[in-house]
């Protein structure tokens, strides 16, 4: 299995270095994984608000990459988009030699669902959750050049677990969803199975069984798993569980990416 949603301590919020992701890659027996560091422009925690220094990430990766000769390692960037950056993250996306590129939405009307209370903002969490689907649609139409969106569902994965709040699933936008799942498939888009979900006690990745069938039903082919691990110790973290609720939800294929063009393997 391959790990495609990964940073290391060159993004703001990532506590594992290059080496350490790699070793831990091998550790758990993954055959493939894709660093996938932050680029955040314009968000409200400034400390995101700082691109990578590339030339260094690129010359790193390619030293480790020559000593992992039994893993196949992928460069690859988590552009988080919103209205306000999308000309600028294109820019960087298109700049540098990538051969993956994941979609997300970390800024919804200027907040960041992390900090949950401030994303509500006095509404009920239907209400917020329905305009969080409704920013990504948005979204993946001012932005074409990515090839798989991230976490879809990622609004509710910062709720209090003492709230009782329902994780995101088709139910609070079906028609939303619906369109972005559909649209995904029609452009040959993949889907993330991104397993942080199932961390501290949660129940099902995010997105869960109900948004990954419906993605199937409705022509999608292609999932990818992604730990999004920030500490080496969370690398292909629940890989198992998540592959079997993707083969239950009808999914067959994953992708294997280099220079942006995505090879089908079987899950």
């Amino acid at each position: 299995m391959q790990d495609y949603h990964m940073h290391t301590t060159y993004s703001p919020d990532g506590h594992a270095t290059m080496a350490q992701q790699l070793d831990a890659a091998e550790r758990v027996g993954l055959s493939g994984v894709c660093l996938t560091d932050h680029l955040d422009l314009k968000h409200q925690e400034p400390i995101f608000d700082v691109p990578v220094d590339y030339d260094r990430w690129f010359a790193e990766l390619d030293a480790l990459r020559a000593q992992h000769p039994a893993l196949t390692v992928r460069a690859g960037i988590e552009a988080g988009e919103h209205a306000c950056v999308t000309a600028e993250t294109l820019a960087v996306v298109q700049a540098h030699p990538f051969d993956y590129v994941l979609l997300s939405q970390h800024m919804i009307d200027g907040v960041d669902p992390y900090y949950y209370e401030r994303f509500l903002n006095g509404r009920t969490p239907e209400a917020a959750f329905r305009r969080y689907a409704e920013c990504v649609w948005e979204s993946i139409n001012r932005f074409d050049d990515f090839d798989c969106l991230a976490h879809l569902g990622y609004c509710s994965k910062f709720a209090p677990r003492e709230a009782g709040v329902r994780p995101f699933d088709r139910e609070y936008a079906p028609d939303v969803v619906d369109a972005i799942l559909k649209k995904l498939a029609q452009d040959g888009k993949a889907l993330e199975i991104n397993t942080s979900g199932l961390k501290n006690g949660g129940s099902a990745p995010i997105p869960g069984p109900d948004i990954v069938r419906r993605f199937i039903e409705l022509g999608g082919e292609f999932v990818m798993l992604g730990s999004d691990a920030h500490y080496a110790e969370y690398v292909g973290y629940e890989f198992d569980r998540a592959r079997r609720m993707a083969l239950e939800c009808g999914a067959k294929y994953t992708l294997s990416f280099e220079q942006r063009h995505g090879t089908p393997i079987a899950l």
